[in-house]
């Protein structure tokens, strides 16, 4: 349940578009001794989802670190890769895309992503409610929440929360969300 609360904020906490968005995020767990590595691995990565955003493939890719998981945590890291829409998550990356952004080395240098964390699980979201924001907060918290009707808990959420939510962004008066550290906005 952490781990669909994370991603929904995740996805409120981007900019603002339409109902149909949709996130896809991959937990990773990483070695504390890996971190350097990893990260390293990432920034490269980072330019092939940049040229992807470009092409209009997907909206945004972002890659947080989660705080204070400790060693039983199941991950410690989160890519998040945004869609316009859920067909547009059956994009691929080609081999062309793939050799462009790390070149003849490619093949190594997937083997090197594989060896720098375990993919723990991926999992895919649909934006419900949103708040528009023009840059991503540094931090955001994730409160887990259990509800037996999610229509009614949506609406909630729009006539009750959102308002102060509004509020509180709009006068500073307190972060609107935080507790993680999007790395890749470096």
């Amino acid at each position: 349940m952490k781990h669909l609360l994370f991603t929904s904020l995740l996805v409120l906490a981007s900019i603002a578009i339409e109902a149909q968005t949709v996130a896809v995020v991959d937990f990773m767990k990483v070695p504390g001794n890996g971190q350097d590595a990893y990260l390293a691995v990432e920034k490269q990565w980072k330019n092939l989802h940049q040229s992807r955003v470009e092409s209009g493939a997907i909206l945004g890719w972002e890659l947080y670190y989660v705080r204070n998981s400790g060693t039983s945590s199941p991950y410690n890291f989160a890519t998040v890769t945004i869609y316009e829409n859920f067909g547009k998550t059956e994009t691929t990356i080609t081999d062309a895309d793939f050799k462009k952004a790390f070149g003849p080395n490619s093949a190594d240098f997937l083997k090197k992503t594989v060896a720098s964390r375990d993919l723990i699980y991926s999992e895919t979201y649909q934006l419900q409610v949103s708040i528009p924001s023009e840059t991503p907060d540094k931090y955001i918290v994730i409160n887990s929440i259990r509800t037996d009707n999610l229509d009614k808990y949506i609406n909630m959420e729009k006539t009750g929360y959102m308002p102060m939510h509004q509020e509180a962004k709009k006068t500073g008066s307190e972060k609107f969300m935080g507790n993680l550290d999007p790395l890749a906005k470096q």
